[in-house]
């Protein structure tokens, strides 16, 4: 069995993810911090990347990059 590829865009063995290929999850999947917005995976694939992913209502936002728009229209932030 070979290694892992990292950056290939196959989230394979051994692998969290693999550029955007999250294997199924999303950022709601993730319900304690995200309401919507698009995963993607960092660049050494050891770990999800959440800078797109929308607070929940209600959470504050350190900048306005963290605050929810366009596909996350229903959630926005409240701090």
């Amino acid at each position: 069995m070979s290694e892992p590829v990292c950056g290939n865009g196959v989230a394979e063995a051994g692998e969290t993810c693999d550029g955007a290929d999250t294997k199924g999850k999303e950022c709601s999947d993730f319900p304690a911090s995200y309401g919507g917005g698009a995963l993607s995976c960092n660049p050494t694939c050891t770990a999800f990347d959440f800078a797109k992913c929308c607070k929940l209502a209600g959470q504050s936002c350190g900048n306005s990059s963290q605050c929810c728009s366009g596909s996350c229209v229903l959630f926005s932030c409240g701090g």
